[in-house]
């Protein structure tokens, strides 16, 4: 039978150095988690005591514990920190590197507790807070006003975060919710668990420049303004005050003809004084027009004025609210009417 002879390598085979196959390693490596040592007020207060008095003895009687436990205290938290953090001898007590590298931290820990302390009982009296307030540019401006220099007066601790722009229907939704601590819109009824007090009672007027025929009568009706063309405020989703003059003129028979659009008050303001159109808006919302030639004229309506209220949960129980609501209490001021 004939065998292969076995094959023969070259010299620089038989040297030639030999290519083995490696294991694939990972491309990424998780890093060892460091280890959290946790410390507790107990054992900061201890090793400050000691820190400063440099002596257990007297720092035990100033912690007001004996100094066995005192001295088991510093030895668990060297334990569980892995350093020495005193020199002890039966003569002195001084600091390691590691144990003057402590102290300021720990000044600092006791500081911040004794400041969240503070904080919290400054806030569960009412002194410190925020409160979140809604409210319509038309309806706020002068009551809100009112309402900050108030604020700033008395409880200069308590955030007012203003929120303009909220008109009725989603101001007393807001607040229902808690997205909102207070709101300033028109309504005449709250719904269940909503709670407010009427600060105004605004009435609608015809606003016309001086010249204007309508300025000849003392009091302007719905069926008067027919056939004239208006300057409106942009539509809003619950703009209560918006909603009831368009009533009105359903009511008496026509709808109304709008030469302009506009975005607030003051420019509704000068498109009346420019002789574009004539408008109705309410007393608060022209408290804040500039002064120009515009007569405000009331408008008869047959229906009680508008009631501007500030609303609030009754179930919130936030200390700032109620410091908020004491104060308002004094600062604006209050109108008869009954919510339904």
């Amino acid at each position: 039978m004939h065998k292969t002879p076995p094959q023969q390598l070259s010299p620089q085979a038989r040297t030639a150095p030999q290519h083995r196959r490696c294991p694939r390693l990972s491309a990424s490596v998780t890093p060892p988690r460091r280890k959290k040592i946790a410390i507790d007020l107990q054992q900061t207060r201890a090793f400050l005591a000691v820190a400063e008095e440099l002596h257990f003895g007297r720092a035990a009687e100033r912690l007001g514990i004996a100094q066995p436990p005192l001295s088991r205290t510093i030895k668990q938290l060297e334990d569980r920190l892995g350093v020495q953090l005193f020199n002890r001898t039966t003569r002195f007590v001084s600091l390691t590197t590691a144990g003057s590298a402590l102290v300021e931290p720990a000044r600092e820990i006791l500081r911040s507790v004794e400041k969240a302390k503070s904080t919290v009982r400054l806030a569960e009296e009412g002194d410190i807070g925020s409160v979140n307030l809604g409210f319509t540019m038309s309806s706020g401006h002068i009551h809100v006003s009112q309402l900050i220099r108030a604020m700033q007066q008395q409880a200069p601790g308590i955030k007012v975060e203003l929120h303009g722009k909220v008109f009725s229907v989603e101001g007393i939704s807001r607040v229902l919710s808690g997205k909102l601590d207070l709101a300033l819109v028109y309504t005449d009824s709250l719904p269940p668990r909503l709670a407010g007090r009427v600060i105004s009672l605004d009435r609608h007027v015809v606003v016309t420049p001086k010249d204007h025929p309508l300025t000849q009568l003392d009091r302007v009706t719905v069926e008067d303004i027919q056939n004239y063309e208006f300057v409106m405020l942009a539509t809003q989703a619950g703009d209560f005050a918006r909603e009831n003059f368009m009533h009105w003129c359903h009511d008496a028979g026509f709808k109304p003809r709008v030469a302009q659009t506009v975005p607030d008050s003051i420019t509704m303001a000068y498109c009346v004084d420019a002789g574009v159109g004539i408008a109705v808006s309410t007393t608060a919302a022209l408290a804040d027009v500039p002064d120009t030639s515009l007569v405000a004229t009331p408008l008869e309506t047959g229906h009680a004025p508008t009631p501007l209220v500030l609303v609030y949960h009754e179930e919130n129980t936030s200390p700032a609210l109620r410091e908020v609501l004491r104060i308002a209490e004094e600062a604006l001021p209050h109108a008869q009417f009954e919510l339904q």
